[in-house]
């Protein structure tokens, strides 16, 4: 059998629009758990004489979920509210005049657990990234568990690739054997 890709080996990097690498290996060096996206499209149904078909609808991508070490420094707590301020000016009841004056990129890849660029399996780049949700969980006299920072992320689109430059994972329909535009499987294998 082929090896399985193994959950604990993956790194996220954020691109919220700072030179500063010291934002970057924060978030990054902090991750506890990360979502991978998740896609649904909306069901259409046609209705005819005696029957009903369905097609495929707008597709949508779902929210992810990252949590963090919230560690004494506050480097976490501090990078996730200058992301917010950034979303919306609370004091100042002003928001961003743009989307690009918030929003950020972030990228998902699951490594091989070797050293160097060769290490990457795969990799999702979510685009149009913005924090919908912050819960910075909750103090607890019974636990010794470390506090947590959860986000919620909302973005717009995102890529899957392979190990390589421009691999695409996603497959191309004009390569595709053994079925037709319908779905159904064709005996001949044309």
């Amino acid at each position: 059998i082929l090896q399985p890709k193994l959950k604990y080996r993956y790194r996220v990097k954020f691109n919220m629009g700072s030179t500063n690498t010291h934002t970057v290996r924060e978030f990054t060096r902090n991750v506890v758990t990360c979502d991978r996206p998740k896609l649904s499209a909306a069901e259409i149904p046609i209705h005819s004489y005696n029957s009903i078909a369905y097609i495929s609808g707008k597709h949508e991508w779902a929210t992810i979920n990252c949590t963090f070490r919230d560690d004494v420094t506050n480097s976490i707590v501090g990078l996730v509210g200058t992301q917010l301020q950034k979303q919306i000016d609370h004091h100042e009841q002003a928001s961003a005049k743009s989307a690009e004056d918030f929003k950020f990129g972030m990228t998902i890849d699951f490594l091989t657990g070797t050293h160097g660029t060769d290490g990457k399996l795969d990799q999702w780049a979510m685009e149009g990234c913005w924090i919908q949700n912050a819960d910075y969980d909750q103090g607890d006299y019974a636990g010794s568990d470390p506090l947590q920072v959860t986000l919620t992320i909302r973005f717009d689109n995102a890529l899957h690739s392979g190990a390589s430059a421009g691999d695409k994972l996603m497959p191309n329909p004009a390569a595709w054997t053994g079925t037709s535009a319908t779905g159904a499987i064709d005996p001949a294998g044309n």
